[in-house]
C-alpha cells in the first residue's frame, strides 16, 4: 500500500514526466499491433490481386520484375510481347486474356494501354464521367484524379521520356472522360488509355493532316499530333503489321486447370517469352 501511495504521489507531482511515460508505454504496446494489422491488410490486398491474375506472360528476364509490371505497373520490361501473341491466345479461348502496354507516364503516374475488358476483369466501375470513346481519351484512377485535382472534361499531358531531346516525340494531350471508383489497388494510381492511344504515344501510330497539299500531291505525313480530336481521330493509323505492335505483358485467367497446365507447358521452351504463375512468384 505505501508503494502504491508513493507511486501515485509521484505521478501527481510530476504530471509532465508522467504523461510522457504513459504515452511511451502505450506506444510500446500498440505499435506492434497496429504495424501487424497494416502489414496484414497490405498482404491481403497484394495476395488478392495476384490470385485474381493466375498467369502473366511477358518477355524473358526477371520473374519478379515481370509480375510487378503486369500486376502493379511498376518497373519496365526489357522487351515486348507482339500483339500477334495476344491475338493467338485470344483465339485459343483458354479463358480471359487481357493485353497491357505500360511504357509511359503522365505527371509521374503510369499510363496503361489496354482493352475495355480489363475493367470487367478487375471489376472496375466509373465513379464520374463516361467510358473512353476515341483515341486520346483516358480514364483516371481515383488517386490520380484527387492528387492532380482533375475531373472529366479536363486534359492531361503525357511526360516526355527525354527532356533534352528537342527533336523527340511531342507529349500527347489526353482527354479525361472518366474517373474510376476507388479500389485500394494499383489501378487507383494509373491513367488508362486504349492500346491505340498507347501506340500513338510511342510513335507507332500517327496522323495525317489533310489540309496540307503541296503542288497538287497527296497530303503528306507531317508530324505526330499533340492533341487528338473528333475531327482528326480517324486519320491515325500505322504502316506496320498490326501483329508486331508491342505489348509489355498479357494477363490470363484460364478457364480451367487443364488450360493453365497446357499454357505453362507451351511456353516452357519459348525463345523470348515466359509465363508466370503470379501468386507463387
Amino acid at each position: 500500500m505505501p508503494s502504491f501511495f508513493l507511486a501515485w504521489r509521484y505521478l501527481w507531482t510530476h504530471p509532465g514526466q508522467s504523461t510522457v511515460m504513459v504515452l511511451g508505454v502505450t506506444i510500446a504496446f500498440y505499435l506492434p499491433l497496429v504495424t501487424h494489422q497494416l502489414v496484414d491488410k497490405f498482404d491481403r490486398t497484394i495476395g488478392a490481386r495476384a490470385a485474381s491474375t493466375p498467369l502473366v506472360i511477358g518477355p524473358k528476364g526477371s520473374r519478379f520484375d515481370l509480375v510487378l509490371h503486369g500486376l502493379y505497373f511498376r518497373t519496365r520490361n526489357n522487351g515486348d510481347v507482339p500483339y500477334g501473341e495476344y491475338d493467338k491466345l485470344k483465339q485459343l479461348e483458354i479463358g480471359e486474356v487481357i493485353p497491357v502496354h505500360s511504357k509511359f507516364t503522365s505527371q509521374g503516374y503510369p499510363v496503361v494501354g489496354t482493352r475495355k475488358n480489363y475493367f470487367h476483369f478487375r471489376n472496375r466501375k466509373i465513379r464520374q464521367g463516361k467510358a473512353m470513346q476515341i483515341h486520346g481519351d483516358c480514364e483516371l484512377g481515383s488517386t490520380v484524379a484527387t492528387k492532380l485535382g482533375l475531373r472529366p472534361g479536363d486534359t492531361l499531358l503525357t511526360d516526355r521520356e527525354n527532356l533534352f531531346d528537342l527533336a523527340g516525340e511531342y507529349p500527347l494531350k489526353l482527354n479525361i472522360t472518366a474517373v474510376l471508383a476507388p479500389s485500394g489497388t494499383a489501378d487507383d494510381t494509373t491513367v488508362f488509355v486504349s492500346l491505340e492511344t498507347a501506340w500513338i504515344i510511342e510513335g507507332i501510330w500517327h496522323g495525317h493532316d489533310p489540309s496540307l497539299d503541296h503542288n497538287g500531291t497527296s497530303p503528306k505525313l507531317i508530324k505526330k499530333h499533340l492533341e487528338i480530336t473528333e475531327e482528326n481521330a480517324d486519320s491515325f493509323h500505322s504502316h506496320e503489321d498490326p501483329e508486331t505492335s508491342p505489348l509489355t505483358a498479357v494477363l490470363i485467367r484460364p478457364k480451367s486447370k487443364k488450360a493453365q497446365a497446357l499454357l505453362l507447358a507451351d511456353y516452357e521452351d519459348h525463345p523470348s517469352l515466359q509465363v508466370l504463375k503470379s501468386p507463387v512468384v
